[in-house]
């Protein structure tokens, strides 16, 4: 179970510009906490990661790394190591940051991704899953939650390294995204059948969550805890966009398509991969963070909203 301690906390969230950070930098303010961010530009502390070690000008009791390269394929090997140098080297600057004398926070909170298991396919994965990632992205982040456990358990800090799959919110990025915004122009159809699961989880559910300091350190996964089906989710999102609901196209076609997006090396938006992403069930199971944690998710389909 999770210790509550304050009324209110102070917090430092990094990568606060962007799409998850962003939604936790406001919830938590809004939620009466004291909270600043730490990005490229903007408000609050400035700094790259990439190449710099941020002078934090105080100590926080909760210190959230958001901060990192989002998921996609890297066309070159420059774009590949790019993960490395944002999500491994932005994430030892950090640590190098709150090593600092006076700076260490009570809690180190890590994003990190499902990605890290490397799975296609798969139903109820649990953390006891094996790092099998193979991609820069995954690897990058594989290597990155070494670094903040290896740092966290040497300096006594506890620390959450949260294992994330779709995120849910407003104007969200990635593959929900993309499904958002083919569905409003009216591009989009089902890939085979609306059978397939896949776990998703809301971003709002996490500010709940952070405003709470641990009796335990761990690595969790994070989903709704219901994985709702390919259907239900193209049903949550045509209802908002007051859309019918997608044609559904056969496999072949589908794979011929892809075939042609792989070639194309994704500028057609349909490639093999995310294909097999859209066709195949792939969910994780979040009891460890049920029992642990009180995690106490939201139905996504229920609570999803798109703006």
């Amino acid at each position: 179970m999770p210790l509550k301690l304050f009324d209110t906390m102070n917090y430092l969230i990094t990568g606060h510009k962007g799409f998850l950070g962003n939604i936790l930098y406001s919830g938590l303010k809004d939620s009466g906490h004291q909270v600043q961010g730490l990005s490229r530009s903007g408000d609050g502390i400035r700094c790259n990661l990439d190449v710099q070690v941020p002078a934090l000008p105080q100590r926080y009791e909760v210190v959230i790394h958001a901060a990192g390269k989002a998921h996609r394929i890297p066309r070159t090997p420059k774009e590949a190591q790019s993960f490395f140098q944002t999500n491994v080297s932005g994430t030892r600057h950090m640590l190098q940051a709150l090593s600092e004398p006076g700076r260490l926070p009570d809690l180190l909170v890590f994003i990190s991704s499902v990605a890290v298991y490397g799975c296609e396919y798969g139903l109820d994965l649990d953390e006891s899953t094996p790092l099998d990632g193979k991609t820069p992205y995954a690897r990058s982040k594989i290597e990155a939650e070494h670094l903040v456990i290896q740092w966290a358990q040497q300096r006594g800090v506890k620390y959450l390294c949260f294992r994330l799959p779709l995120v849910a919110g407003p104007n969200p990025p990635g593959n929900l995204g993309a499904m958002i915004q083919a569905m409003r122009k009216g591009w989009y159809v089902t890939p085979g059948n609306r059978k397939a699961r896949k776990s998703v989880v809301l971003a709002a559910d996490l500010v709940s969550l952070l405003q709470q300091i641990p009796l335990n350190s761990g690595v969790y996964n994070l989903t709704d805890g219901r994985d709702p089906t390919l259907g239900e989710l193209e049903q949550c999102i045509a209802d908002q966009l007051q859309k019918k609901m997608p044609r559904i196209l056969p496999m072949g076609m589908l794979k011929r398509a892809a075939r042609l997006g792989d070639i194309t090396r994704g500028v057609f938006p349909l490639t093999t991969a995310r294909l097999n992403k859209l066709t195949a069930s792939l969910t994780f199971s979040c009891n460890k963070a049920v029992h642990e944690l009180n995690w106490k998710p939201n139905q996504v389909t229920k609570n999803f909203r798109i703006q």
